[in-house]
């Protein structure tokens, strides 16, 4: 019997790699217990921001990981590429070309969905608008005619892991949600000085969450210590290296289960500045620090 995965990052781990210490190790900070996991230890990226099976698809009980290995696989390795061009290139554009512009973005929208905290979203979705209402058609092979309600259809949308499916195939269908919006995409590149890195299960930072419209939403995504990603119509000329200890701090207020950093101190000291201040105070903060 063929061995199929297990461990799928939500995180892929090429992303990871660029918050890590100079061993390509970090610490993990368990949210929900307040504690740095096996009191410090450093862990590798692949040992974190996974779920168990959480790609597998279940067909007539027989599991199969053709969604983690071959559609989230090469969507992963394509945007790798982008990402050694933005880390290793000294240019101002970062090595990028305005046709690497739209894989960027695309990335973010996966980022976005295939994160666990939106499962019971998508699960909901499914159901209410089955496939068809998501763009995904079932035809007869032989008259190509468009099935609708067909039984085939009812068993997937039953099938309880067919919500995966749904979660990559929605920033497809999605993307049509960026015709008319020109507010460009923006490296913005930071002094770090001695800070260290930090990224949280949860490190796309949308300025409007609530709308869950990630190709039309103002965003920040931190690329690595010193870049972050922007989209945002108007930004500041000149930008304070505060604006990225916020972004850590934002990071913090908004992750779900893990926050990983390459120095222990780095997490206490950030919850206990403004420690009082709201998530959404914090949000109006941080994009004030950067957009007109």
């Amino acid at each position: 019997m063929k061995q199929i995965s297990k461990k799928h990052h939500y995180i892929p781990q090429f992303y990871l790699r660029n918050f890590t210490n100079d061993e390509n190790k970090f610490h993990v900070y368990l949210v929900k217990e307040n504690r740095y996991k096996a009191n410090g230890k450093l862990f590798s990226p692949e040992t974190h921001f996974f779920e168990k099976n959480g790609n597998t698809l279940f067909i007539k009980d027989e599991p199969t990981d053709f969604l983690e290995t071959d559609f989230y696989g090469d969507l992963d390795n394509d945007v790798a590429q982008l990402f050694n061009k933005i880390k290793y290139s000294t240019e101002e554009r970062h090595g990028l070309t305005e046709a690497d512009m739209p894989m960027l973005q695309f990335f973010v929208a996966h980022l976005f969905w295939r994160n666990p905290s939106n499962d019971e979203f998508v699960k909901d979705l499914l159901q209410r608008k089955g496939l068809s209402g998501l763009g995904l058609n079932i035809s007869d092979t032989n008259t190509k005619q468009i099935l609708l309600n067909s039984k085939f259809e009812k068993e997937i949308v039953g099938n309880e892991s067919s919500y995966k499916i749904i979660k990559y195939w929605l920033p497809f269908i999605l993307f049509q949600n960026l015709i008319g919006n020109n507010s460009p995409l923006t490296i913005l590149r930071f002094n770090p000085g001695e800070k260290p890195s930090l990224i949280s299960d949860n490190p796309l930072i949308l300025r409007n969450p609530q709308n869950c419209n990630v190709y039309k939403d103002d965003f920040i995504l931190p690329l690595s210590g010193d870049k972050v990603l922007i989209r945002t119509k108007k930004l500041k000329p000149l930008y304070h290296n505060m604006a990225r200890v916020l972004i850590d701090h934002l990071l913090i207020k908004q992750a779900n289960n893990f926050i990983s950093t390459t120095d222990m101190r780095y997490i206490p000291q950030l919850n206990e500045i403004k420690k009082d201040i709201s998530i959404e105070e914090l949000r109006r903060q941080v994009f004030a620090c950067l957009v007109e």
